[in-house]
Formats: structure tokens, C-alpha cells, sequence
């Protein structure tokens, strides 16, 4: 308690934080009592500040009904589905009682997924496993901007682990700062038709400022047309258009073809595959796609 010989008035003296040193190799009880000893002895109001925020998003997620287990599914973890290579789709709306809830659990799962990859998954890439990430509204699994250092590390070291990412988002402004910024690293970039200014600014200045393409340009783009910028082994590749198939002309024989690498489909056109033969090209430099 405050005034011992472990706690001070203002928290954790030198004893403490040395214990708090020694125990990093320790259990995980000895490292949850360790992390524990920087806060008892704080001042309240130094406490609240510190546990306060923390407190009450924990509280807002103990009542979701999210947690609820179904008795008719087996249970899984995140070890499961990386190591099996299983194929999943996590819904992360359904039981939520808010969108703010629903990005808060969405943002723990994409981190935890990212420290299973990072223990799990080393040397993949030399072994040809991947794991892939999509994410079809990126603001929805990147929080409120705090977890922009996770995606950070998981575009700059996951290609070493297998990791590609795919992302997408309707703004690139309703992205938290920091994972704005880590978006505009990424190796690969397509831009779809978008109605506002700004975005289409956005668009044509990572595109390049050689005058090849302006805002009304990106406005104007073609359903089923993207504006692609690309980094291929550290080479800013030149812009280029890619037009792709639209979700009603891609049936299932043409998903067929693709994977097994016969680039002329029933239709007698060529599918839209990487140089691979596949239906996805190799990463980018940046460990994207």
C-alpha cells in the first residue's frame, strides 16, 4: 500500500520497477501482478486518469452479447484457423450493441491475430505459406487510431511471416490519422471512382504529380475500373488502369479456371490473374498486395 517500502506515495518505487523487470520471464500471473504494482499506491485521481478510459471500454465490451457461446459450434482460436490455413468470415456487427462496440472488438481481433502470426508464422514465406487478411471497411477493424503501430508492423514485417492484407475503405478520410498514414505506405493502391474532391485530390497525388491524371478523372472512372499505384521491389511502377470483373459476371466455373491457372475461360476471354497464372499477383515490396 502507499508509503511501504514497494509502493511509494507517487507509485512504483525503483524495488518495484525492478520486480516489474524481473517478472517479464515469469508466469503470466507473475507478469499481470508485475504490470498490477505500477498502479497500486497512485494517488485516485492520477489512478482514474491512467485506468479510467481503459475501464470503461472493458465494461462497455463485458455485456456484449458477442461473448455468448453457441453450443452447435465448435470452438476455435486464432491458432486454429492461421495453422490449418482454415478460410473464415468474422462478422463483427451481428450481437453488437453499436458500431463503436463492433470496430472496438473487430480492432482486438485484428491485433491478437497479429501477435498469433508474429509467434506462429516465422519463416512462412521462405516456406510458401501465406495467410491472407481482408478487410472490406478498414476503419470498422482499425479502431479509434491507436492501433495504427500494430498496422504499421503488420505492413512493414509481415510479408517475412506470409501475411498479405488486403484492405479497403470508402474514404480514406474517415481513416484515424495514424492509419491513414500507414495506408498511404502500403506497396499497392487502387483507386475506384469516388464523389468527393478530396478523395480524388487524395487519389491523383499518390498516383503521381506528372499530370497523367486529374481529380475529375478519378470522378469519372468506369464501374468495374480502378487507378492502380504499385511499388514493386522498392520501383515505383508507372500508374496504369486495371479493369476488373464485376461480382455478377464471376461465377463459379470462372473461380475454377483462375485457380487452377487456365488464364482463357469458358468464355473465351482471359481471366484476371496474377503473373502467377492465379487470381491474385505476388505482394508488393511493402507486404501488400
Amino acid at each position: 500500500g502507499s508509503g511501504s517500502g514497494l509502493f511509494g506515495e507517487h507509485g512504483v518505487d525503483g524495488d518495484a520497477e525492478r520486480h516489474v523487470t524481473a517478472a517479464r520471464g515469469a508466469s503470466p500471473q507473475a507478469k499481470a501482478w508485475a504490470e498490477w504494482s505500477r498502479y497500486v499506491g497512485l494517488p485516485a485521481r492520477t489512478f482514474e486518469e491512467r485506468a479510467g478510459a481503459p475501464r470503461n471500454k472493458l465494461g462497455e465490451l463485458i455485456g456484449v452479447d458477442l461473448w455468448a457461446q453457441d453450443p452447435a459450434r465448435a470452438e476455435v482460436t486464432l491458432d486454429d484457423l492461421i495453422g490449418q490455413h482454415r478460410v473464415v468470415v468474422m462478422d463483427f456487427a451481428t450481437g453488437a450493441q453499436s458500431e463503436r462496440i463492433a470496430q472496438r472488438v473487430a480492432s482486438m481481433v485484428l491485433y491478437l491475430m497479429w501477435v498469433s502470426i508474429r509467434r506462429m508464422c516465422d519463416g512462412w514465406l521462405a516456406d510458401g505459406r501465406t495467410t491472407t487478411v481482408y478487410a472490406d471497411e478498414l476503419r470498422m477493424v482499425s479502431g479509434s487510431g491507436s492501433d495504427g503501430d500494430a498496422l504499421m508492423n503488420m505492413r512493414d514485417l509481415g510479408r517475412s511471416f506470409g501475411l498479405r492484407l488486403v484492405f479497403g475503405t470508402q474514404r480514406v478520410g474517415s481513416l484515424a490519422g495514424p492509419v491513414a498514414a500507414t495506408v498511404k505506405g502500403f506497396g499497392a493502391k487502387m483507386w475506384l471512382r469516388t464523389a468527393n474532391r478530396e478523395d480524388a485530390e487524395e487519389a491523383v497525388a499518390d498516383l503521381g504529380d506528372d499530370g497523367s491524371f486529374s481529380p475529375g478523372d478519378v470522378m469519372r472512372l468506369p464501374v468495374g475500373s480502378a487507378l492502380c499505384s504499385m511499388r514493386v521491389n522498392d520501383q515505383v511502377q508507372t500508374p496504369f488502369t486495371l479493369r476488373f470483373r464485376l461480382a455478377a459476371d464471376v461465377t463459379p466455373a470462372w473461380f475454377e479456371e483462375v485457380a487452377t491457372g487456365d488464364d482463357t475461360t469458358s468464355d473465351g476471354t482471359v481471366a484476371d490473374g496474377g503473373p502467377d497464372g492465379g487470381m491474385f499477383s505476388r505482394p508488393a515490396a511493402g507486404g501488400s498486395w
